[in-house]
């Protein structure tokens, strides 16, 4: 089941005639490394990716514009090799790969 995120109303979200509508969490990414456009200034260096079913539009979001309606802090994904997972305030975070470096003797 995906990730859910309301779209918060604020001038720039009613523009686009999008607050209040709920759609899919598909991704985040860091705007300052990325080409994406993003509706809103983003406070930070953080953006999510937010995809309405009903009009199979997707659009990059600052995050103080969206809040996670439903979100299952247990979730874990890979990509490119990084495992992330998935936070109770609906955030990505990196697990630290083990290096094995730690490991008592023998």
């Amino acid at each position: 089941m995906p990730q859910l995120a309301r779209i918060k109303i604020a001038p720039e979200t009613e523009k686009l005639g999008l607050a209040g509508k709920i759609g899919e969490v598909w991704g985040f990414t860091t705007p300052s490394s990325s080409a994406e456009s993003v509706v809103g200034v983003p406070f930070t260096d953080y953006a999510e990716n937010i995809f309405f079913p009903d009009t199979k539009q997707e659009l990059w979001f600052a995050e103080h514009l969206i809040e996670h309606v439903d979100h299952d802090p247990a979730l874990e994904i890979t990509i490119g090799g990084k495992r992330l997972f998935y936070t109770s305030d609906g955030r990505w975070q990196q697990i630290e790969q083990d290096t094995g470096t730690n490991q008592p003797d023998s």
